[in-house]
């Protein structure tokens, strides 16, 4: 057998360096040992092969676009513990929207220079806030600068008819996760609509700072 057929590829690398990340599953006999067998190593190798691919393409964009040296990227450390927990990550979401957020905030994370802290927030940001939650910040932070500006009860029957099917208090909890963050601020408006108090409902400065660094 040629040398080259059996030569390691670049994501069987990868793969190594990130199962410590990942975890190992210890192999267990009986139906747990198939049920381990089926839900986690097929799956999270998938999902990885398509993170891997993404980071290739990628980093190959950088390199080609002269932004960073291979050097420059490699030799990070910040950029190495990144890699690795951004691919973590990864394999254990099954949200589809978290997936893009997951890819720009890897891409952010080489290109702009923040405090690691911060850094760390917003990967722990996406990676424990449900999609709806932050899908639901998403609306309220384009709300702020939208022509059409809703003020919170108005925004929140939107919300909740989009994200809830019209469940007031499902929206309530999903909210106070944002509050629970520090991602959201109320201030009154100090102005009454058809007898009614209107609040503004609206992004914290680390939300903004959150959308700036993935969006921008």
């Amino acid at each position: 057998m040629d040398p080259e057929e059996i030569k390691p590829s670049a994501q069987d690398y990868a793969f190594k360096l990130v199962k410590g990340a990942i975890g190992a599953v210890p192999f267990v006999g009986g139906l747990l040992g198939e049920l381990l067998d089926i839900a986690i190593v097929p799956h999270q190798q998938r999902k990885l092969t398509e993170w891997f691919e993404y980071v290739d393409y990628t980093l190959n964009e950088l390199l080609k676009s002269g932004t960073k040296s291979k050097e420059q990227i490699f030799n990070d450390e910040q950029f190495l513990s990144v890699f690795q927990k951004t691919s973590r990550i990864y394999a254990n979401n099954f949200e589809e929207q978290k997936k893009l957020l997951l890819q720009s905030y890897f891409k952010a994370s080489i290109l702009k220079e923040i405090q690691i802290d911060k850094k760390d927030i917003f990967l722990k940001i996406i990676d424990e806030l449900s999609q709806s939650q932050l899908l639901i910040l998403k609306v309220i932070y384009e709300n702020e600068t939208s022509d059409k500006y809703l003020y919170q009860n108005k925004l929140e029957e939107i919300l909740s008819e989009k994200f809830t099917n019209n469940d007031m208090q499902f929206l309530a909890l999903l909210l106070k996760g944002l509050q629970d963050f520090n991602l959201l601020d109320y201030k009154s408006a100090e102005i009454v609509i058809d007898g009614v108090n209107q609040w503004h409902m609206r992004t914290s400065k680390i939300s903004k700072d959150f959308f700036d660094y993935l969006l921008k």
